[in-house]
């Protein structure tokens, strides 16, 4: 990035908020917001967004075109809808086609959203309320875990295309594991979705893969 842009970005006006007050000229209240990055900036960023929206135009029907496995996520966000493309993995284009979406629907397409920049104001000032359903705390119990059990979850890589290096070494968990091994009554759950590494231990459980996210939050 040039020295000019990073000025720009550092002190120029803030992206989202020209393009609401643009929208709130135009009556606009339609909005479509892409997202095929990761499920932490749901409530991380995309919370903060679309409170700056709500509070910008009140009546503003806000959806998601995302993936799969994410859905879940924007659900929790409340009061937004969530269109699915079918098959679409992380850090792929979107085909609207695809997904059967009339953009002609929507006043306000939002193709590349950037909540680190965009409300990085909220830090320290706004903590996102998910909506939870009581119905989804019984979940955990599809995985035949016991409840007298103390449990360790993990997740032992990073999954991404970037920043590997914040990846432990494998020798480094299967240390950790078994010196675990000792400790009674005690397991290590693992998280998330690669196959990848292999830890046959006997006190670790995997259900890499197993886990939809409403699940996975309830087992925590």
């Amino acid at each position: 990035m040039s020295r000019l842009k990073q000025l720009w970005k550092a002190y120029g006006p803030n992206p989202l908020d020209l393009l609401l007050r643009r929208a709130e000229k135009k009556g606009d209240k339609r909005f479509l917001i892409f997202w095929n990055r990761g499920l932490g900036d749901i409530a991380l960023g995309l919370y903060a967004i679309t409170g700056r929206i709500r509070e910008k135009i009140p009546t503003a029907e806000i959806t998601f075109l995302t993936r799969e496995n994410l859905k879940d996520g924007f659900t929790l966000l409340g009061k937004c809808d969530v269109i699915v493309q079918p098959g679409l993995k992380r850090g792929e284009r979107f085909d609207a086609k695809a997904c059967g979406v009339d953009l002609t629907n929507f006043d306000v397409i939002i193709e590349n959203p950037d909540p680190t920049h965009w409300v990085s104001w909220q830090l320290g000032k706004l903590t996102p309320e998910l909506h939870w359903q009581a119905e989804w705390d019984s979940l955990w119990q599809h995985y035949d875990l016991d409840p007298n059990c103390r449990y360790v979850g993990t997740h032992v890589q990073t999954e991404t295309n970037y920043a590997s290096w914040r990846d432990w070494p494998e020798a480094r968990w299967k240390e950790l594991f078994q010196r675990l091994e000792s400790q009674k009554d005690l397991k290590i759950l693992l998280f998330g979705f690669g196959e990848k590494p292999h830890f046959d231990l006997p006190n670790v459980v995997d259900l890499r893969g197993k886990t939809p996210l409403f699940d996975l939050l309830s087992i925590i």
